[in-house]
């Protein structure tokens, strides 16, 4: 998972190519210069981008003909990505054969990727509490996604937006996790972290295996966040910092720890046989 900054008007000079990259921003993204665009960039601006060791994509208009805008992304080396917003080109039924003509990525709020393909997904949506450290909300779109967080703000003398962004943005990955795949990830966290099971179907009425499972990208990239978030969860906390580890008493000793995972079946113990060596014993 990469952090990510976007900016129309505000192209970025070298100097803040470079302060965003040792503050370990990985992507800083523009727009093509097309009919519906507020500013867009040149080719020598995405190629200073990359030159700076950052990844780009270019923002592109509904109001532009979708051949062209894929022209323009291959001759400059860069993704494109169709934004989707009223003050450009509002929602309609014209946006998923623009998609496919142009096999671009696709940008807006939630409802706008709904039974939408595209080559990837950028999720626009602030919430209140900040930083959702994830790349998406909810069901996950099969594809690399990212999500912009975070509106207009200034940033390194900049006007930027910014986001998380899949791995896969910094040039791919092979790995393409299954849905269940990720469901087994899953249900090795529980026991590992939380010492139980996970609960499904009507054990579950909040679905607590499909919920993390969808959190995990397809590319794999965030499921050290995603499984750090079960372990630092209230309940993971528990077992991990819930009583002296050495007293038998408390229920995060080992031996109770033991006990439990008897319980789930999650481990067998028993005795072990005594041996001694005597002369002329030899090890096989």
């Amino acid at each position: 998972m990469i952090a990510g900054l976007d900016s129309s008007f505000a192209v970025p000079t070298n100097a803040q190519l470079a302060q965003a990259k040792a503050a370990g921003v990985g992507l800083w993204a523009g727009y093509l210069p097309e009919a519906g665009v507020a500013h867009g960039w040149s080719q020598s601006d995405f190629d200073r981008v990359k030159a700076a060791g950052l990844a780009t994509l270019a923002f592109c208009s509904g109001q532009a003909d979708p051949l062209t805008a894929k022209r323009n992304g291959e001759a400059w080396g860069v993704r494109i990505c169709l934004d989707v917003e009223r003050t450009i080109r509002a929602d309609g039924p014209w946006v998923q054969p623009w998609l496919d003509a142009s096999g671009a990525g696709l940008y807006g709020n939630l409802p706008v990727h709904g039974g939408r393909t595209a080559a990837f997904h950028l999720l626009a949506d602030y919430p209140a509490s900040g930083d959702p450290k994830m790349t998406w909300l909810g069901v996950r779109p099969p594809a690399p996604c990212g999500w912009q967080w975070e509106g207009t703000h200034d940033e390194f003398g900049a006007s930027v937006d910014r986001g998380w962004y899949d791995d896969w943005f910094l040039g791919g990955s092979s790995l393409q996790l299954t849905h269940s795949m990720k469901r087994a990830l899953i249900r090795l966290a529980y026991p590992a972290f939380l010492l139980r099971k996970v609960e499904t179907g009507a054990k579950d009425p909040f679905s607590q295996l499909d919920f993390w499972a969808n959190a995990i990208s397809d590319d794999g990239s965030n499921v050290d966040e995603i499984l750090t978030q079960i372990e630092d969860s209230a309940e993971g906390q528990q077992w991990q910092y819930g009583g002296d580890v050495h007293s038998s008493d408390q229920p995060n000793s080992p031996a109770n720890r033991i006990k439990h995972l008897e319980a789930i079946g999650g481990v067998a113990t028993g005795k072990v046989p005594s041996h001694r060596h005597v002369p002329g014993d030899v090890e096989p």
